[in-house]
């Protein structure tokens, strides 16, 4: 989010989309915040992709930690 210094508006750079926040209403700051989430660069996607596999990972081993322990105990 960068602020126009000759307007004091809001501006979202987002990939190469700037969005204008306005400031009257709340739900308008709302929907331009999506917007900026949903334009974003990879990086937020990347993030979201790593969680994904972490969380992959855990419920696996999780499972199968349960699994193991039916079978010997």
């Amino acid at each position: 989010m960068q602020i126009n210094h000759e307007t004091g508006e809001k501006e979202f750079k987002a990939n190469e989309m700037i969005i204008q926040a306005d400031a009257k209403d709340d739900f308008s700051n709302v929907r331009n915040y999506i917007y900026m989430i949903s334009f974003f660069p990879k990086f937020y996607s990347y993030i979201h992709t790593y969680i994904y596999i972490y969380m992959a990972i855990f419920f696996g081993l999780f499972g199968g930690a349960v699994d193991w322990s039916r079978k010997v105990l």
